[in-house]
Protein backbone atom coordinates (compact mmCIF):
# COMPACT_ATOMS: atom_id res chain seq x y z
CA UNK A 1 0.00 0.00 0.00
CA UNK A 2 1.63 3.26 -1.09
CA UNK A 3 1.56 6.30 1.75
CA UNK A 4 -0.22 8.89 0.78
CA UNK A 5 1.71 13.00 1.62
CA UNK A 6 0.31 15.64 1.19
CA UNK A 7 2.50 18.82 0.44
CA UNK A 8 2.84 19.68 4.27
CA UNK A 9 4.12 16.40 5.13
CA UNK A 10 7.34 16.97 2.47
CA UNK A 11 7.88 20.40 3.17
CA UNK A 12 11.28 21.37 4.38
CA UNK A 13 12.19 24.75 6.51
CA UNK A 14 13.58 27.44 5.13
CA UNK A 15 15.43 29.89 7.18
CA UNK A 16 16.02 32.43 4.90
CA UNK A 17 12.92 34.70 3.90
CA UNK A 18 12.31 37.42 1.26
CA UNK A 19 14.86 39.82 2.60
CA UNK A 20 17.85 37.62 2.65
CA UNK A 21 17.55 36.88 -1.38
CA UNK A 22 18.54 38.75 -3.89
CA UNK A 23 16.49 39.58 -7.38
CA UNK A 24 16.77 36.52 -9.26
CA UNK A 25 15.34 34.58 -5.50
CA UNK A 26 18.83 33.25 -4.70
CA UNK A 27 20.16 33.40 -1.20
CA UNK A 28 22.39 36.65 -0.93
CA UNK A 29 24.16 35.74 2.39
CA UNK A 30 25.92 33.11 4.36
CA UNK A 31 23.34 33.62 7.67
CA UNK A 32 19.09 34.87 7.60
CA UNK A 33 19.01 38.39 8.88
CA UNK A 34 17.35 37.90 11.69
CA UNK A 35 20.17 35.91 13.14
CA UNK A 36 22.23 39.12 13.32
CA UNK A 37 20.64 40.09 16.88
CA UNK A 38 23.25 42.78 18.27
CA UNK A 39 22.93 44.96 14.23
CA UNK A 40 19.06 44.31 14.92
CA UNK A 41 19.58 46.02 18.44
CA UNK A 42 21.44 48.93 16.92
CA UNK A 43 18.94 49.21 13.63
CA UNK A 44 16.46 49.93 16.84
CA UNK A 45 18.75 52.04 18.93
CA UNK A 46 19.31 54.33 15.65
CA UNK A 47 15.22 54.69 15.08
CA UNK A 48 14.78 55.35 18.76
CA UNK A 49 17.50 57.81 18.91
CA UNK A 50 16.00 59.71 15.75
CA UNK A 51 12.73 59.69 17.37
CA UNK A 52 14.22 61.21 20.30
CA UNK A 53 15.62 63.53 18.13
CA UNK A 54 12.75 64.50 16.74
CA UNK A 55 10.35 65.21 19.50
CA UNK A 56 13.07 67.13 21.66
CA UNK A 57 12.79 69.74 18.40
CA UNK A 58 16.50 68.80 17.23
CA UNK A 59 16.06 68.84 13.83
CA UNK A 60 15.24 71.29 11.58
CA UNK A 61 12.21 72.33 10.44
CA UNK A 62 12.62 71.66 6.98
CA UNK A 63 14.01 68.56 7.52
CA UNK A 64 11.57 67.35 9.62
CA UNK A 65 9.64 65.45 7.03
CA UNK A 66 12.64 64.09 5.57
CA UNK A 67 13.91 62.32 8.90
CA UNK A 68 10.15 61.16 9.24
CA UNK A 69 10.15 59.29 6.53
CA UNK A 70 13.50 58.11 6.98
CA UNK A 71 12.45 56.78 10.70
CA UNK A 72 9.52 54.88 8.29
CA UNK A 73 11.65 53.16 6.09
CA UNK A 74 14.35 52.43 8.92
CA UNK A 75 11.58 50.85 11.16
CA UNK A 76 9.92 48.94 7.85
CA UNK A 77 13.19 47.48 7.19
CA UNK A 78 13.62 45.79 10.78
CA UNK A 79 9.90 44.82 10.83
CA UNK A 80 10.64 42.83 7.80
CA UNK A 81 13.69 41.56 9.12
CA UNK A 82 11.99 40.10 12.25
CA UNK A 83 9.03 39.17 9.95
CA UNK A 84 11.29 37.06 7.85
CA UNK A 85 11.91 34.59 10.85
CA UNK A 86 9.88 31.49 9.77
CA UNK A 87 7.32 30.46 12.20
CA UNK A 88 7.67 27.03 13.34
CA UNK A 89 4.77 24.72 14.79
CA UNK A 90 5.68 21.97 16.95
CA UNK A 91 6.21 19.64 14.44
CA UNK A 92 8.69 21.81 12.60
CA UNK A 93 10.22 22.79 16.10
CA UNK A 94 10.83 18.57 16.78
CA UNK A 95 12.39 18.61 13.38
CA UNK A 96 14.84 21.10 14.13
CA UNK A 97 15.49 19.86 17.79
CA UNK A 98 16.34 16.36 16.38
CA UNK A 99 18.85 17.67 13.62
CA UNK A 100 19.98 20.39 16.15
CA UNK A 101 21.63 17.55 17.97
CA UNK A 102 22.47 15.44 14.72
CA UNK A 103 24.70 18.52 13.43
CA UNK A 104 25.87 19.09 17.34
CA UNK A 105 27.14 15.71 17.51
CA UNK A 106 28.73 15.52 14.31
CA UNK A 107 30.24 18.94 14.87
CA UNK A 108 31.77 17.78 18.70
CA UNK A 109 33.56 14.88 16.44
CA UNK A 110 35.59 16.82 14.60
CA UNK A 111 36.45 19.29 16.67
CA UNK A 112 40.01 18.94 18.42
CA UNK A 113 40.15 19.25 22.08
CA UNK A 114 41.33 22.29 24.00
CA UNK A 115 44.41 20.44 25.32
CA UNK A 116 45.79 19.31 22.03
CA UNK A 117 45.36 22.92 21.14
CA UNK A 118 47.03 24.61 23.67
CA UNK A 119 49.79 22.06 23.58
CA UNK A 120 50.17 23.20 19.43
CA UNK A 121 49.27 19.48 18.39
CA UNK A 122 46.06 20.64 16.38
CA UNK A 123 47.33 20.16 12.58
CA UNK A 124 46.00 23.70 10.55
CA UNK A 125 45.68 21.61 7.35
CA UNK A 126 43.45 19.11 8.78
CA UNK A 127 41.34 21.84 10.75
CA UNK A 128 41.03 23.15 7.12
CA UNK A 129 39.77 20.06 5.38
CA UNK A 130 37.01 19.47 8.02
CA UNK A 131 36.14 23.40 7.84
CA UNK A 132 35.80 23.02 4.22
CA UNK A 133 35.49 19.65 2.81
CA UNK A 134 32.70 16.86 3.47
CA UNK A 135 33.31 15.02 6.87
CA UNK A 136 30.01 15.19 8.92
CA UNK A 137 27.44 12.45 7.86
CA UNK A 138 23.75 13.80 8.00
CA UNK A 139 20.36 12.05 7.88
CA UNK A 140 17.84 12.22 4.85
CA UNK A 141 15.93 15.06 6.61
CA UNK A 142 19.04 17.19 6.96
CA UNK A 143 19.89 16.60 3.32
CA UNK A 144 16.09 17.96 2.76
CA UNK A 145 16.91 20.97 5.25
CA UNK A 146 20.53 21.99 3.62
CA UNK A 147 19.21 21.51 0.08
CA UNK A 148 16.03 24.13 1.15
CA UNK A 149 18.96 26.41 2.53
CA UNK A 150 21.27 26.61 0.20
CA UNK A 151 24.00 24.39 1.96
CA UNK A 152 25.82 21.80 -0.49
CA UNK A 153 25.55 18.22 0.83
CA UNK A 154 28.09 15.54 -1.22
CA UNK A 155 26.84 12.43 -2.73
CA UNK A 156 27.94 10.55 0.28
CA UNK A 157 25.01 12.75 1.82
CA UNK A 158 27.84 14.39 4.14
CA UNK A 159 28.26 17.94 4.61
CA UNK A 160 31.89 20.30 5.93
CA UNK A 161 32.14 21.41 9.76
CA UNK A 162 31.57 25.19 8.67
CA UNK A 163 28.10 24.53 6.87
CA UNK A 164 27.33 22.30 10.00
CA UNK A 165 27.90 24.92 12.11
CA UNK A 166 25.70 27.58 9.75
CA UNK A 167 22.93 25.08 9.68
CA UNK A 168 23.41 24.56 13.48
CA UNK A 169 23.13 28.11 13.63
CA UNK A 170 20.17 28.67 11.81
CA UNK A 171 18.16 26.64 14.31
CA UNK A 172 19.38 27.40 17.01
CA UNK A 173 18.20 30.42 16.52
CA UNK A 174 14.69 29.55 15.69
CA UNK A 175 14.52 26.99 18.39
CA UNK A 176 16.38 29.49 21.19
CA UNK A 177 19.22 27.27 21.38
CA UNK A 178 22.49 27.06 21.94
CA UNK A 179 24.96 27.95 19.09
CA UNK A 180 27.93 29.20 20.74
CA UNK A 181 30.75 25.70 19.02
CA UNK A 182 33.62 26.44 21.40
CA UNK A 183 31.14 25.06 24.35
CA UNK A 184 31.29 21.62 22.54
CA UNK A 185 34.91 21.09 22.14
CA UNK A 186 36.57 18.51 24.86
CA UNK A 187 39.18 19.61 27.39
CA UNK A 188 40.72 16.46 26.74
Amino acid sequence: MEKNTTEEETKTIQFFGAIDRNKEGGIASQMPAYTFQRQIELMQEGIDQKKRALEMGFVASDNEAEYKQHIARETDRMQEILDSKPRLNDSDRDLCAKTYKELRAGIKETLTTVQDEQRGFVRPHEEHRKNKSACIKITEQTVDMCEANGIPVSDKGEISRDNAVRLQMMIGANIDADTNIERMRKIK
